[in-house]
C-alpha cells in the first residue's frame, strides 16, 4: 500500500476466490483495521463474512439503511443468526413501498 490513506474500501474482495485466498484477505483486512491507522469499509454480498470482519454493519436495501448492527450485536450473533436477521430485513425492505 502506498502512503497511509485514512480510509480503505474493500469492494467485494472475497467474491470468486478460493478458500485459502479468502482466508488471507480476511487476515489482511483484520490486520489493517487493528492497526488503528486506517478506517476500513467492506462492501460484500457474502453475509457470513460480516460478523468475523466488522465492528459495525449497515444493510442497504434499495439505497436505504434497512438495518444496522453495532460491535456488541455482531460479536453476540452466530453466523446463522446474523444471516437470518439480514434475510428478514431484505424481505421487509423488498416488500416496503418505494
Amino acid at each position: 500500500m502506498l502512503g497511509a490513506p485514512p480510509l480503505l474500501i474493500f469492494d467485494e474482495s472475497l467474491n470468486g476466490i478460493d478458500p485459502l485466498a479468502a482466508w488471507e484477505i480476511k487476515r489482511i483486512i483484520r490486520s489493517v483495521a487493528a492497526s488503528g491507522r486506517h478506517a476500513v469499509i467492506i462492501s460484500t454480498h457474502l453475509v457470513e463474512a460480516v460478523p468475523g470482519l466488522c465492528t459495525r454493519a449497515v444493510l442497504l436495501v434499495e439505497g436505504r439503511i434497512a438495518r444496522h448492527w453495532d460491535a456488541r450485536q455482531l460479536a453476540e450473533a452466530s453466523s446463522g443468526a446474523f444471516e437470518a436477521e439480514v434475510m428478514v430485513a431484505l424481505r421487509a425492505g423488498a416488500s416496503a413501498p418505494a
